[in-house]
Formats: C-alpha cells, structure tokens, sequence
C-alpha cells in the first residue's frame, strides 16, 4: 500500500467539504421558511403564509438532501485522495486559473438569472390567478413576495460559487483524482452516484485536460466538460492521467457487464 502523500500547507484546504457546509445551509433556510409562512399566516393571509411555508419548506428539504448526500459520497472520496489514491498534483499559474475561474462563474451567473426568472414567472402567474378569483390582497402580496424570492434565488445560487484563491496565492494547486479533481473552488466529481464519466483528453495549447461525464436531470443525461487548466510543463503527465481514467472506466465497466 502506498504512503499518504505529504500534502503541503497550499493543498490541505482543498480538502473542505463544502457540500456539507451548503447541506446545512439549505436545511436551516427550511427552517427559516417555515417560520416565516406561519408568521404570514397568522398576521397576513393564510393562503400566502402556507405556500410560504410549503413551497420554501420542499425545496429547502429537497435541497439540503440533495447535498447531505452528495456530501457523503464526497467525504469517501477526499478520503482516498488524502490517503494517496492521487493521479497528479501539479499547480497553475494564477492568471491561466483565473480565466478557467471566471469562464465557470459566468456559467453560473447565467444558470443563476434562469432559475430567478423560473421563479419569477410562476410566482407571477398564480398571483395573476388569484386575483382573477377576486383574492386581491393576497395576489399583491404574492407578487412582491415573488419578486423577492426571484432575488433571493439569484442570491442563493450566486452564494454556490467556486471560491477564488486569496490574492497572494501566485501559484493555485489542483489535485487530480481517480473520481474528481480537487481545485481551490472546490471538489469537482466526474464519478458519482448520478454522475457518470465518459472519457479524457489532453489539449496543448492551451495545455488542458477535458473530462467529459454525464449528470441525471429532469428530462435524461446532460453532457457536461470540465476544462482543467495543465501547466504548460506537465502535458506529458496529463496524458498519462486522461489515459488511467480511461482505464478505471474500461475496468468499472467491465464489472457492471459481467455476469450477475
């Protein structure tokens, strides 16, 4: 068995589990929800204090679910990156890894405006039904409700964001596993419950590595390509990591085939 990995000071970070953190989050704001829809209830409209309540209450739920147990999938994970289960570690130029930073972020800030606009328009709609069946009031206050909690899904998936790499930190580490690739925004999985990994390839210029993989969704798979920045020096090993990917693939598939 091989020897854990002598992790330096810059890498142990990269270990945090935030899905755990958002898990706890999200569950709180359940709480918080529910709370406010029996205020509304009591002091307002019945009607806008239990969809308040109900509404606020599933997704939290449904949410913070979702990330405990992605969280758990994770913590096994990072447990056998720490224990030496490591492909590559190398480290990134800070403006090569910012410009990979800001292209996912803008991904993000666009999913962000999507959903708030998700939000926005059903809110809207079943006000306008409401006030069609004379509940005027309550129509108000579910249209300035849904306008805030428009904001507030912004709000909520702009606070999901990959975190930057402090301001003296020149160069970023990246740690690359067998499942997913550790980077200071965060563990990225291409190997998970829900999430399947396709293949790897190495781009040269600019030095990348591309691991395309598929998540469950509503409506079937959705493709998505993680573009790891490489440093310009460690192609070579790169292309050692995209071919032992392929090989644990080959190796798990080969195993779901067999015999039962």
């Amino acid at each position: 068995m091989s020897q854990p990995p002598d992790w330096r000071p810059d890498e142990t970070p990269l270990f945090r589990n935030r899905y755990a953190r958002w898990a706890r989050r999200w569950l709180l704001s359940g709480v918080v929800a529910v709370a406010v829809g029996v205020a509304f209830s009591v002091q307002i409209h019945p009607l806008i204090g239990m969809m308040i309540a109900a509404f606020g209450g599933t997704f939290a739920l449904i949410f913070g679910a979702a990330f405990w147990y992605t969280a758990r999938g994770v913590r096994a994970q990072l447990d056998r990156i720490r224990s030496g289960a490591v492909l590559a570690r190398w480290s990134v130029d800070r403006d090569r890894y910012m410009a990979w930073h800001h292209e996912r972020q803008h991904m993000l800030g666009i999913a962000a405006l999507v959903a708030g606009g998700l939000v926005l328009l059903i809110g809207l709609v079943i006000a306008g039904m409401l006030h069609d069946d004379g509940e005027v009031v309550a129509a108000g206050w579910l249209g300035w409700g849904t306008f805030a909690a428009a904001v507030l899904t912004v709000y909520v998936a702009r606070a999901h964001a990959p975190e930057e790499p402090p301001p003296s930190m020149r160069r970023v580490p990246m740690v690359i596993g067998p499942d997913g690739a550790l980077t200071v925004a965060g563990y990225v999985q291409w190997q998970a419950f829900g999430v399947d990994f396709i293949e790897a390839a190495v781009d040269a210029d600019p030095p990348t590595l591309r691991v395309r993989y598929t998540v469950i969704a509503k409506h079937g798979r959705v493709e998505h390509t993680l573009a790891l920045p490489v440093p310009g020096d460690r192609l070579e090993e790169a292309r050692a990591v995209a071919e032992a990917l392929g090989e644990v693939e080959r190796v798990l598939g080969s195993g779901a085939s067999g015999p039962g």
